[in-house]
């Protein structure tokens, strides 16, 4: 009898040596699930780390339009062009910036994009001549700026900086980053003058025919 009592407290003490180490399993395995739990609330899906943008008011709208560049180009050798947008497969919302060489000269050289760096471009001006254009959606009218003597309507190109090359159809093409800041008197029908202000800083292409 007494060897049956002391067998029933040893399995007794065993059971709760057992049930003492599944305790301190479950308290391992759920600190470990805590800890693999995310403790963050962001939700936040924008991954575009892009540092082109094109940031502007118009028509009482502020918005800001940034994501890669397109590296669009023309095929007019007397202009550079840029096209910015953050949507790859629309191309819409959208901003363009072109400087034109009057339709006489045939080519834009280097000298001619790089001495912009520093310039005040007044939308009268006939040697690299600036346009706007602003595409908001698929279905919606173009805003194109519009040629005005009023002086504070202009581009302020704070700098330009050559970028890299590419080949845009077999031909060769030079890239540039610019920076600066703009007022414009904008048009889209059937709204006549609007004017927008912004600031940019996007990529430039010129074809080199």
């Amino acid at each position: 009898m007494q060897k049956s009592m002391k067998t029933m407290k040893t399995i007794k003490a065993y059971l709760s040596i057992i049930a003492l180490v599944l305790i301190i399993i479950s308290v391992g395995c759920s600190k470990k699930s805590d800890s693999a739990t995310p403790t963050t609330n962001n939700t936040n899906t924008n991954t575009n780390t892009s540092p082109y943008y094109f940031r502007f008011t118009l028509n009482s709208s502020t918005d800001t339009i940034n994501g890669d560049d397109s590296k669009s180009y023309t095929e007019n050798t007397n202009a550079i062009l840029g096209i910015i947008s953050s949507n790859d497969i629309t191309l819409s919302p959208a901003m363009t910036l072109r400087f034109s060489l009057p339709v006489w000269y045939d080519t834009v050289k280097e000298s001619d994009v790089m001495s912009l760096a520093g310039k005040t471009i007044y939308f009268t001006d006939t040697i690299m001549a600036p346009d706007v254009e602003y595409q908001q959606t698929d279905t919606s009218e173009t805003w194109y700026s519009q040629v005005v003597t009023d002086t504070s309507f202009n581009i302020k190109v704070t700098s330009i900086v050559f970028l890299d090359s590419a080949n845009y159809q077999g031909y060769p093409v030079r890239n540039y980053v610019i920076t600066g800041t703009c007022k414009a008197q904008m048009h889209q029908t059937p709204v006549v003058s609007v004017p927008m202000t912004g600031s940019f800083k996007m990529v430039l292409s010129r074809v080199t025919y």
